[in-house]
């Protein structure tokens, strides 16, 4: 730290570092949304599996093909499988920046304890809903439906994460150096 910091009578001390540990952990927490559905692929490739009238051990089976060039490539994930990953990319990053650009163009017209509150409050009850959504393990019959339940959740989630990232970096703006 530089001596002018240090001898400026305007900033409250701090000898354990608790502000900068705070706001450590609020940026951890800013970024649990994305990798509270990127964290478990395993589970998502069962949600969106083919489903079938098969025997279970037909259903499981990968198949290998050979291409052209003669390196091997896995197959037999199904539509949804295969488009997850982007589609869950672009429910998460799209409205993201969205809204951080419009919260540092329209931000200012807020106040940041409401912004804060409001949307840390609706992170946590759509993640108790997706949590709960995971407890259904029949989805079997209703993907569709599922598929668009859990993006539409992914969408709320990145909105009120990015409403809560820009309130965050506007309180931090106030601090003093």
């Amino acid at each position: 730290m530089s001596e002018a910091v240090k001898e400026d009578p305007g900033i409250p001390p701090d000898p354990y570092r608790l502000v900068y540990i705070i706001f450590y952990w609020l940026g951890v927490g800013t970024l649990l949304p994305w990798n509270f559905f990127i964290s478990v692929p395993g589970y998502w490739m069962h949600k969106w599996r083919t489903v079938e009238d098969v025997p279970e051990f037909v259903e499981a089976a990968v198949v290998v093909n050979e291409t052209a060039e003669g390196n091997e490539t896995v197959s037999g994930l199904n539509e949804m499988q295969t488009s997850w990953g982007p589609y869950l990319s672009i429910a998460s990053m799209v409205p993201n920046v969205t809204i951080l650009l419009l919260n540092a163009a329209f931000g200012h017209h807020f106040r940041t304890q409401p912004r804060l509150l409001i949307s840390l409050a609706l992170i946590i009850v759509f993640f108790i809903f997706t949590d709960v959504m995971t407890l259904i393990e029949d989805t079997d019959h209703w993907q569709d439906a599922f598929f668009v339940l859990v993006l539409a959740s992914v969408v709320i989630i990145n909105v009120c994460g990015a409403i809560f990232q820009g309130g965050l970096l506007g309180l931090v703006g106030k601090f003093p150096p």
